[in-house]
């Protein structure tokens, strides 16, 4: 009998069949296939793949939650804003009655300029340590960035004079200009079509000769002309417009383009240049500057589409209008006098919240600030997209679109944002704007695949401008009320979109605990062990393994009894 041979293939069998009782035991004990990765590669690439997606989910559901509570939050304060315009409205109302005596008047008048500082103070309410309006870095970051505006080393600097204008050093011009060379003196030789003009008395007859340079005078006019071509690249035309030099009250409106705009084509008509006496009494401290923002509107108005600046038919842009106009000049001086030389980032904040949606009506120095300052941001996003002339290559494109008859819709700042600055994630007039205010990157994670939420953006609603809106006389209450109805339904409209995004948020959430139970249970049918079968395994091998163990034990006791009797 070949002991040596049975004894050896009973020690291989016996340890496969110790393998085979092992495994079971193990997967009995984790209650998961622990040999998968051997017995079915594909099954385990698919299982692994599924319990990175359960994880990445888990996350991502958690990070929803926290929007929940932001959007919350957000609600909570537009309710509070809305309850506060509700006060400031009525006491307006109050303070229209006629019969009031100035004191009544003036004890509403102090109650509502504390509530107004209230409403401010509701753009700048922190989440954390995060805004709850405007909470990503957007103008702050150009504002106060060495690339961008460069508030801390440029503005108000006597080591660097620049106004900021568009032909200055700060924004890519050769050389800086003050406020006495920004727009240098012209001539009689303008080339803009002047139909009519009136004017009358010695300050008249001076300001017009300074416009014109009639009389050796300043040459306003060609000046103006001049800095708008070479900044924009617009250029006069043959649509002519009067000159009205009238004694307005001063301090009132300094000067204003009249224009009409036809509703079908969105081309505009400039009508009249009016200019009040008053606000232009030599010395002209700013005069030139004053002109030159006003023919940016003037051509402006001759060279696009002035009735559809974004294309989408219903928004004024009234921002990029203004701020366009004080670019040619450059805003800085005016930015300085609201945000001093040491701003916050919430002193920059409240002054870039005051652009609003862009479509308000244009009064307040702070609102001229904001527009001036997203322009400026513009400039900088479209040179960073590759078009080193900046505004510019916004504005010669208008103007071909404008000179091919391509139409409003074609020719207008979405389309420019949507073909040529994509690549910066703009496509829209609107995202811009929301971009600027810092209310880009709050788009959350929706699921594994990295994909966004689409949340919409939610401003707050300010008014700073009391000087204008307030309750100092009937008329001023009467102005400030009609205001006053527009901030109850922007802030109703914000209120609403909270109410979508928490929509959005809470069907997403839910969704992904769907998704996480229909995974987890996939895992399950792949990784979980067979409960039954593995403890029929475990039954099986210890049978085959007693079986073996007698087996060779009886096979030991049979060679010795067989070895005493030859030896015996």
């Amino acid at each position: 009998m070949n002991l040596v041979g049975f004894t050896l293939g009973s020690s291989q069998a016996l340890g496969r069949i110790y393998q085979a009782k092992e495994k079971a035991v193990s997967n009995l004990a984790s209650g998961q296939k622990q040999d998968i990765a051997q017995t079915d590669a594909g099954a385990f690439s698919f299982s692994s793949r599924v319990a990175s997606k359960v994880k990445m989910d888990q996350v991502s559901q958690a990070n929803l939650q926290n929007m929940v509570s932001y959007t919350q939050s957000q609600t909570q304060s537009l309710s509070r804003a809305s309850e506060v315009l509700q006060r400031m409205s009525e006491l307006t109302s109050l303070a229209t009655n006629g019969l009031m005596s100035d004191t009544d008047r003036e004890n509403y008048n102090k109650e509502f300029i504390s509530l107004a500082e209230q409403l401010n103070d509701f753009s700048i309410t922190k989440f954390g340590n995060m805004k709850l309006f405007g909470a990503g870095s957007g103008g702050i970051d150009f504002v106060k960035g060495s690339n961008g505006l460069d508030y801390t080393n440029k503005i108000g600097l006597s080591s660097d004079p620049d106004t900021g204008s568009i032909l200055g050093s700060d924004v890519g011009g050769s050389i800086d200009l003050n406020d006495a060379d920004v727009i240098p003196d012209g001539d009689n030789s303008y080339r803009s079509t002047i139909g009519s003009s009136s004017y009358s008395g010695v300050k008249g007859t001076s300001i017009y000769n300074d416009l014109t340079g009639n009389s050796s005078g300043i040459g306003w006019l060609k000046a103006s002309e001049d800095a708008v071509s070479i900044a924009f690249g617009w250029s006069i035309t043959s649509d002519s417009f009067d000159v009205e030099i009238i004694d307005g009250t001063e301090g009132g409106t300094v000067a204003y383009v009249q224009s009409s705009v036809n509703t079908g084509t969105h081309k505009a008509d400039v009508q009249k240049l009016v200019i009040e006496v008053n606000d232009f009494d030599p010395p002209y401290i700013s005069g030139d500057r004053i002109i030159a923002h006003e023919m940016v509107h003037a051509l402006h108005a001759q060279n696009t589409y002035f009735g559809d600046p974004t294309g989408d038919g219903s928004s004024s842009a009234n921002w990029l209008k203004e701020g366009l106009a004080e670019f040619i000049h450059g805003g800085d001086s005016r930015v300085k006098a609201h945000l001093g030389t040491n701003p916050s980032d919430d002193d920059i904040q409240q002054l870039i919240n005051e652009i609003g949606t862009g479509n308000e009506d244009w009064s307040s120095s702070e609102q001229y600030a904001a527009g001036y300052l997203a322009v400026r941001f513009l400039h900088s996003e479209i040179k960073e997209a590759g078009h080193t002339d900046g505004i510019k290559h916004m504005t010669t494109w208008m103007k071909a679109q404008f000179d091919a008859d391509k139409g409003s819709s074609a020719s207008g700042l979405n389309s420019y944002l949507a073909n040529f600055l994509s690549s910066r994630g703009y496509s829209n007039n609107e995202g811009f704007i929301e971009a600027f205010k810092g209310g880009g990157g709050l788009d959350p994670v929706a699921d594994s695949t990295g994909a966004s939420l689409d949340l919409e953006n939610i401003s707050t609603v300010t008014l700073s401008d009391t000087e204008t809106y307030n309750l100092s006389t009937v008329e001023a209450a009467t102005t400030t009320l009609s205001k006053l109805s527009i901030l109850i339904e922007s802030v109703a409209s914000e209120l609403a979109k909270t109410g979508s995004n928490m929509s959005k948020i809470e069907s997403q959430i839910d969704n992904l605990r769907l998704m996480n139970l229909n995974h987890k249970a996939a895992y399950s049918r792949i990784m979980d062990a067979d409960l039954a079968g593995e403890s029929l395994a475990m039954l099986k091998a210890d049978l085959k393994m007693n079986f073996h163990v007698n087996s060779i034990t009886q096979a030991k006791g049979v060679s010795q009894n067989v070895l005493s009797i030859l030896f015996n």
